[in-house]
C-alpha cells in the first residue's frame, strides 16, 4: 500500500476481515465489530486519512440457543465475531472491551444444535 489509510481503504480492511471469516468458520453470521477509526494529518494530500487499530482478530463465540428447537440434543447459538485491537494479547485487548460487550448477541447470532 502507498501513503497512509483512507476511509475507502479502512473499509475494503473490513470487509475482507468479514470474508475471513466466513473462510475460516463458514455458514455462522460472522459480525465485525468496526474499529475506532483514528484521523491521521495528511500531508499533501486532499483525501482524508485515518488508522484503524493495528491487530485483527476473529473468533468463534457460543452461548445458549436463543430459540431451541424441540428436537435439539445441545442446543446453542453461535457467532464469529471480528475485531479491531491496538495490542496483540491472549484475552481482548483493553481497548476492545466495551465495543465486543456492546455487540447485540440477538442479532447477529445462530442457533444449532450440536
Amino acid at each position: 500500500m502507498e501513503g497512509v489509510p483512507t476511509p475507502s481503504d479502512n473499509d475494503r480492511i473490513i470487509e475482507r476481515l468479514r470474508d475471513k471469516g466466513i473462510e475460516m468458520f463458514g455458514a455462522w453470521p460472522v459480525h465485525v465489530v468496526d474499529g475506532p477509526r483514528t484521523p491521521r494529518p495528511g500531508q499533501g494530500s486532499y483525501r482524508p486519512h485515518e488508522q484503524l487499530p493495528g491487530v485483527t482478530c476473529i473468533g468463534r463465540f457460543e452461548s445458549v440457543a436463543l430459540h431451541p428447537a424441540p428436537h435439539a440434543l445441545m442446543p446453542s447459538s453461535n457467532a464469529i465475531i471480528a475485531w479491531f485491537q491496538n495490542d496483540f494479547s491472549a484475552v481482548f485487548g483493553v481497548d476492545a472491551q466495551a465495543r465486543l460487550r456492546a455487540v447485540q448477541w440477538e442479532q447477529f447470532a445462530k442457533d444449532g444444535d450440536w
